[in-house]
């Protein structure tokens, strides 16, 4: 059990702190960021309670479509969004749009290494590997951009906070969506789908950190 549980958590661990780590300001709060993480590891229970009792409904009728956009994109994301928004960003100080990201990515990989843990207790160690590369990555890929926007509006008012919190959470939703959809495909040509979505994601993810970067410094000066 000693194993999985470290297998399980090694992953989300090494990108949390190598996001925490990354920035050479001294303002985040490690305490906060242990607190996100554990609060997203606690997420994984009401999000896998409704998932069972939705396909306990709809049995196999649910198509693949459903199953990743509202049993996986859409259910995960609102979660994790919801939190972010009511029980972590309003209680902290956000001076910069890379805290926000920082602590979605807390969030996220949270309940990636909550997850983590459920997979490697029913099918082995011997899958930690896969996890880590592309189910880990991408919930932190997605915390990214949804803590991204929700900084971004954390500066506005109105209509365009609004705007960017809406965003907050339908650009993850769809990207996680997408992402689902195409692992339940025909498996025959799933990598021609997958390493090119794998590339769209990192890619996107160092944009928006460079932006939140961009956006402090101009901050800061």
């Amino acid at each position: 059990m000693f194993a999985i549980i470290t297998a399980a958590l090694a992953p989300s661990v090494a990108f949390l702190s190598y996001y925490y780590l990354k920035q050479e300001t001294h303002s985040r709060s490690f305490r906060k960021t242990a607190r996100s993480f554990l609060i997203g590891m606690l997420l994984v229970f009401p999000i896998v309670t409704v998932q069972y009792a939705l396909t306990q409904e709809t049995g196999t009728e649910a198509s693949v479509f459903v199953q990743s956009f509202v049993y996986a994109g859409l259910l995960e994301e609102f979660f994790k969004w919801f939190i972010l928004c009511a029980a972590v960003i309003p209680f902290i100080r956000v001076r910069s749009v890379y805290d926000t990201t920082l602590y979605a990515l807390a969030v996220g990989l949270g309940f990636a290494a909550a997850e983590n843990i459920l997979y490697l207790t029913a099918y082995g160690v011997d899958i930690a590997l896969g996890r880590a590369f592309l189910p880990v990555a991408s919930h932190a890929l997605f915390a990214c951009t949804m803590g991204y926007y929700i900084g971004k509006a954390s500066f506005l008012k109105g209509t365009a906070r609004k705007l960017f919190l809406f965003l907050a959470l339908a650009v993850p939703f769809v990207l996680h969506g997408t992402y689902d959809l195409l692992l339940l495909i025909d498996r025959q040509y799933i990598v021609y789908f997958i390493l090119p979505l794998g590339f769209l994601l990192w890619w996107t993810a160092a944009e928006r950190l460079k932006a939140a970067n961009r956006f402090e410094q101009m901050e800061g000066e």
